[in-house]
């Protein structure tokens, strides 16, 4: 898959010419564990929900046919979720007591590459995306978080993910839309996706299933036209 990307990017730059496109992007992702069936309903297991988390990164676009292109990225990434519980718990080794929000955030650096076809004519175009990702975990961190009038920080603690078995590596599928705008010799755009994580990241004490991440995001940008 990394030599994919990287042959990818090396064939655009030096093959593509008038028909290569190198930009960037920024944008905000939603994203939450896939659990089990049935695990939410048990009472030791915490109530998990999505968090909001930005990303950012360098993106290219391949010009194949008039309709049709490759895009590869590298990607900056933070992804996570938050966990609750009634009564105290414990998540990745840390103590979170009763009525307080632990947040978990880990920090990655993706390689997607992704087919793109194209649509409509003239200066407006929308577009479909789809293709693999592959990512690597490079840290994460856990923060508790009270709310009484105000949300407060109580404690930030790293994770250190070898202690916990956290699988680095992960392997995800992306398919998403949006809209390009040709301007200043190049074009902006605006898409959403959906991540759909195919890797086993982490061990949930207390189960024998290992949780997967799941992700909605919103990205903007602008490429250039060499």
């Amino acid at each position: 898959m990394l030599t994919l990307v990287a042959l990818t990017w090396i064939s655009a730059i030096a093959f593509a010419q008038s028909s290569f496109s190198l930009g960037v992007k920024s944008g905000v992702n939603r994203t939450n564990l896939k659990l089990p069936d049935g695990l939410s309903d048990l009472n030791q297991v915490p109530q998990f929900s999505a968090i909001n988390n930005p990303s950012f990164g360098l993106i290219g676009e391949w010009q194949l046919a008039p309709f049709f292109a490759i895009q590869p990225e590298l990607t900056f990434t933070t992804k996570g979720f938050k966990a609750q519980q009634d009564g105290e718990f414990q998540l990745f080794g840390v103590d979170v007591p009763a009525g307080v929000v632990a947040y978990s955030e880990f920090n990655y650096l993706e390689l997607p590459l992704l087919a793109k076809a194209k649509f409509g004519k003239g200066i407006v175009q929308g577009y479909l995306t789809a293709g693999p990702v592959l990512g690597y975990a490079l840290d994460g961190k856990l923060t508790t978080r009270a709310t009484v009038l105000v949300a407060l920080d109580l404690m930030k603690t790293p994770i250190n993910l070898e202690n916990i078995n956290y699988e680095r590596l992960e392997a995800s599928i992306v398919s998403g839309a949006g809209l390009s705008v040709q301007a200043l010799h190049g074009q902006f755009f605006l898409d959403g996706r959906y991540q759909y994580g195919l890797s086993e990241v982490y061990d949930l004490p207390l189960i024998s299933d290992k949780l997967q991440l799941r992700g909605l995001s919103l990205n903007a940008g602008y490429l250039y036209q060499f």
